[in-house]
């Protein structure tokens, strides 16, 4: 009983340990990409990436692509998020720091989108098939578009998510399902944010790893 408790007490540390790493790595290059693109080194390869998924997809994509960019608005995402905490706090009585990580994500967003000289794709990109949007959309307007704070915090989530099923559910495959279902979402919200024209390649790229950086911090601290 000792040796096994000995045991589990080990691989929480190793966890700890690796989500420390993925999020101070991930932070630092999130630091030199943004470097990078406030150089304006992406200009071609972000104009190539949106050319070429706007050419090789079908326009029927506009519809299901605009429905997850709506989906994964500020208000839904932090909805979201707000109740896994509001049940992690109810199930276990602590207040995770991880809440307050997530928060930071609109505070890093304005400041990139103030700061970092990265133009909004041009209306001859858009491919918003749904004309709606939520409040937030028109909040931070300053004509900027690094980071991508819809990708950042959809990656916020899901990390998030995953985490709990695997802390949490006993069957693999269960785990198995949800991780599949978790990297599809994200491959999803990364192709859409390009082809509809609502970000560049180095926007979604700096949200990632946004996200996945404060994300780690947060299950560090778990």
């Amino acid at each position: 009983m000792i040796i096994q408790g000995l045991k589990v007490h080990h691989m929480l540390n190793k966890s700890k340990k690796n989500y420390l790493i993925t999020g101070i790595a991930s932070g630092f290059i999130f630091l030199v990409l943004t470097f990078l693109v406030n150089m304006d080194i992406f200009r071609s390869i972000d104009y190539q990436t949106t050319v070429l998924l706007q050419e090789k997809l079908n326009r029927i994509y506009d519809f299901p692509f605009s429905l997850i960019t709506l989906l994964g608005s500020s208000e839904v995402i932090t909805l979201l998020v707000a109740g896994l905490f509001l049940w992690d706090f109810y199930k276990f009585r602590k207040i995770r720091l991880g809440l307050f990580l997530y928060l930071s994500v609109y505070l890093i967003e304005i400041l990139g989108k103030k700061f970092i000289f990265h133009p909004d794709p041009p209306m001859v990109f858009n491919r918003v098939a749904i004309d709606f949007n939520f409040p937030s959309s028109n909040i931070i307007r300053t004509g900027f578009s690094y980071p991508s704070g819809h990708m950042a915090r959809s990656i916020f989530l899901l990390i998030i998510i995953l985490f709990m099923i695997n802390r949490y559910k006993k069957r693999r495959t269960i785990r198995i399902l949800s991780q599949a279902a978790g990297y599809f979402l994200i491959c999803a919200i990364f192709i859409s944010r390009i082809y509809l024209g609502e970000h560049w390649f180095s926007d979604v790229a700096g949200g990632i790893l946004l996200g996945m950086s404060l994300a780690t911090f947060s299950l560090y601290n778990w």
